[in-house]
């Protein structure tokens, strides 16, 4: 099974998953798509953790109060609608 950010990169069709972080401008919205598209029961809290913390560059311990797999997957989708850098 893949990870999180392997099927986020291919599905966004980026090159390298830093342009995910650093280019959000230009990714936002094919990113928060991908993450609209995905089914947030494919992958573990502890995978949606580090895919959060690694898109929004925000230490991975702000996020363990997030408690399941549908709440990870809200909170980033909400971040990305509300923080378009």
């Amino acid at each position: 099974m893949s990870s999180i950010i392997d099927d986020i990169v291919k599905k966004v069709e980026c090159e390298y998953l830093s342009d995910l972080r650093f280019h959000r401008d230009k990714w936002n919205q094919k990113l928060e798509n991908a993450v609209n598209d995905i089914n947030e029961e494919n992958y573990d809290l502890s995978e949606w953790r580090e895919f959060i913390s690694y898109i929004l560059d925000i230490d991975i311990k702000n996020f363990e109060t997030l408690k399941d797999v549908h709440e990870a997957k809200e909170y980033i989708i909400k971040r990305l609608n509300t923080k378009k850098d």
